[in-house]
């Protein structure tokens, strides 16, 4: 019975640390990806909201002398990209909108030129995409009200507050991130295991203690009453074992030809 019970128990232990095993690290991987995306919103907000300080710090020079208030975007806006492409902690770069590309030719970005960019400039929600450990974040550039003294849409009319204007777009790489996240499920799930071990050990022990070998010595003991009737029935401290033991003592003394215990 002890076999039996060792092997139960050591299948429950396995079967609990595969569990572990297949569910904790996922789990943790969706929560360390989705702190990740949440980083990268923020940082690529941040830098949409620097570019449209720095296009509406020159608007009233481009209202006055479009030509010189070109330039001056031109060199505001070059210095800007400049700074953000030599983060060493992501990569950066600005998808210009058909209404920007259309308009201001000159300036630094880039088209479209993937599904998820045109979906952000189409529908204006922010996007991202994990590929391996490298993370994609997409923001939309989004026109305040004042965009309308320099920007035009493609009707000539002035923009609307709230169109997409452009996309920033940041390259993260999760290399570091995802090491650390290795190294924590490596501890918990080692933690876990040792913890479920010795859990495994106590409860064994206790049935151990407290009903098999209580058992064991109580079978030993009606053997040898068979042969030596005189041998009289242990006292057990557990409520179960003296129920065993009682039952045991009315069903001999029941018995015709037998003497009372």
């Amino acid at each position: 019975m002890e076999k039996k019970l060792r092997k139960m128990m050591a299948i429950l232990v396995a079967v609990t640390v595969v569990g572990l095993l297949l569910l904790l690290p996922y789990r943790l991987y969706l929560r360390d990806t989705e702190v990740a995306r949440q980083h990268a919103g923020v940082v690529s907000e941040e830098l949409s909201n620097m570019i449209k300080l720095t296009m509406l710090t020159t608007k009233d020079v481009l209202a006055l002398n479009p030509k010189l208030g070109l330039g001056v975007v031109y060199e505001k806006v070059d210095k800007l990209y400049k700074k953000f492409e030599e983060n060493p902690d992501f990569k950066f770069r600005v998808i210009r909108s058909p209404i920007v590309e259309n308009q201001y030719t000159a300036i630094k970005g880039r088209s479209a030129d993937n599904d998820d960019i045109r979906a952000v400039l189409s529908g204006g929600k922010a996007r991202s995409h994990i590929d391996g450990v490298n993370l994609t974040y997409w923001s939309p550039i989004r026109a305040e009200k004042q965009c309308g003294h320099c920007h035009r849409d493609l009707n000539n009319k002035k923009v609307t507050e709230g169109t997409v204007l452009g996309v920033v777009e940041t390259s993260f790489d999760l290399t570091g991130q995802r090491a650390r996240s290795i190294r924590t499920i490596v501890e918990i799930t080692g933690f876990l295991m040792i913890m479920i071990v010795i859990l495994a050990f106590i409860i064994l022990s206790i049935i151990r203690n407290s009903l098999i070998r209580p058992l064991q010595d109580l079978a030993d003991i009606i053997r040898r009453r068979k042969t030596e009737p005189g041998i009289p029935l242990p006292l057990y401290q557990t409520p179960e074992m003296a129920g065993l033991v009682e039952a045991l003592r009315t069903g001999e003394d029941d018995k015709p030809g037998t003497t009372p215990i």
